[in-house]
């Protein structure tokens, strides 16, 4: 196998998030390059600089996969700068995947964002309101749904063979990444929607004025996105049916025959809207809607190396300076190189947007990509905190993975105080390393699997 080497930025954009990446393949010339959300709740202008700066370096070549975790505008506001960015230098994104919603489900989002203490600006709601033919609009080849649940496999891959791998699989020994003379291929091999699941999906967006496009399709969170040696693995919980079909039928008592972008226009349907969803939920549930994304190498079975996983990774990054959130320091820190690891078959970064982790969540996030603590199945060099550090997205058995550091994505300087006490407790006591992307310094990280 020839080595990879895998360059991520989380970049200085406050309290949101914005992280790139870009995958060299040894005896390639090629690389793959992907987006984990694009946001922020602080300064436009801070954010406008560094997607400036990404779109800059990246041009001429191609953003190959966009991801978004969730809906909120702190995750997507530098949306139309990315995409507009990419588009005057001539590239362009290959293919965007985020989390499905209804357009009942997104039209609460919007009401919520509607009367938050900054009103985001008008392309937020048309983006709410059609997702999907937004990122058409402006650019993206492909865009592909992901909602929750074991769908069946795909007959054929999309984009590509059908030969992509499922968690606890093996990388099958002539997948076109393994050829060093075809060029990179993405490789979907996620599960299919159910047909009544599509045919419901599809008839809520007809009803909110949304015609049929080419170039969207829906997928479950089963299976993996492969590029070579490297896959992307998906999370996203299963949605309550009971409660979404109780929701969706209070919406339509509600609006009648006005579509969801109707009803938000009126502010006394609105309010019974929200009122009705939280009857049925409970609570607020669209922060347990984020895509959780495992971006990492898994091993073949051609490794034949007795070791294992052999590979090495190294910050240079603004570590979390103790008890101070005034202030932020660049410290260069050593590569670390990760010996004897003969059980692990799973090396990479985690991605959790604001996922929220307790009780309900924990165990099958964690049985998915093997971090349970005392597992030998999976190892991170990196793992985004949840919710820029919120204590009520996290839990103590987060600090305990097989991982040594911890990333957080929030303003110095915030109403919330993000990432909290708590978090930031349990991360030094266990002795791993925390690192602080805020306003004023990214975090930039670098994994080399050696073989």
């Amino acid at each position: 196998m020839m080595p990879i080497n895998h360059r991520g930025t989380f970049h200085a954009v406050g309290q949101g998030l914005f992280h790139s990446a870009q995958i060299d393949f040894g005896g390639r010339a090629s690389c793959f390059r992907y987006v984990y959300d694009c946001g922020t709740d602080g300064s436009p202008d801070e954010l406008a600089v560094a997607v400036d700066g990404y779109v800059s370096g990246c041009s001429p070549a191609r953003l190959n996969l966009l991801m978004v975790s969730h809906l909120d505008a702190d995750h997507v506001s530098g949306l139309p700068g990315l995409l507009e960015g990419l588009r005057k230098t001539g590239s362009g994104v290959d293919d965007a995947l985020l989390p499905y919603l209804h357009p009942e489900e997104r039209a609460i989002v919007a009401a919520w964002a509607s009367r938050g203490r900054k009103r985001p600006a008008a392309w937020y709601f048309e983006f709410l309101d059609d997702p999907a033919g937004f990122l058409l609009e402006h650019g993206v080849r492909r865009v592909i749904y992901i909602r929750g649940g074991d769908g069946p496999p795909p007959e054929g891959g999309v984009g590509g063979p059908s030969e992509g791998i499922d968690v606890g699989g093996e990388a099958p020994h002539d997948h076109p990444g393994h050829r060093p003379d075809k060029p990179l291929e993405l490789v979907v091999n996620l599960g299919l929607l159910d047909a009544a699941a599509r045919d419901q999906a599809a008839d809520r967006e007809r009803r909110s004025g949304h015609a049929a496009r080419a170039g969207i399709d829906f997928r479950t969170s089963r299976g993996s996105i492969n590029v070579g040696e490297w896959v992307f693995i998906f999370f996203n919980r299963e949605p309550a049916q009971a409660k979404l079909a109780a929701f969706r039928a209070e919406f339509d008592k509600i609006a009648g025959d006005l579509s969801p972008k109707q009803v938000l226009a009126e502010p006394e349907k609105t309010a019974r809207v929200k009122i009705a969803y939280d009857r049925v939920f409970g609570r607020r549930r669209i922060n347990e809607t984020s895509l959780g994304v495992f971006s990492g190498c898994r091993r073949p079975s051609e490794w034949h190396s007795p070791r294992g996983v052999v590979a090495r990774w190294a910050f240079a990054s603004a570590l979390w300076p103790p008890m101070l959130r005034e202030a932020s320091r660049l410290l260069p820190l050593p590569s670390l190189p990760i010996p004897s690891i003969p059980h692990a078959t799973m090396i990479g970064i985690l991605f959790t947007g604001d996922l929220t982790l307790d009780m309900k969540v924990w165990p099958g996030f964690a049985a998915k990509y093997g971090v349970a603590p005392g597992s030998e199945r999976t190892v991170l060099a990196a793992f985004q905190i949840p919710h820029h550090g919120a204590a009520t997205s996290w839990r103590k058995a987060l600090a305990e993975m097989p991982c040594i550091d911890y990333v957080a994505s929030a303003a110095i300087e915030h109403r919330l105080k993000h990432p909290s006490r708590p978090v930031i407790a349990d991360v030094l006591n266990r002795g791993r390393r925390l690192h602080w992307a805020n306003e004023k310094r990214e975090v930039e990280y670098e994994l080399a699997i050696l073989e």
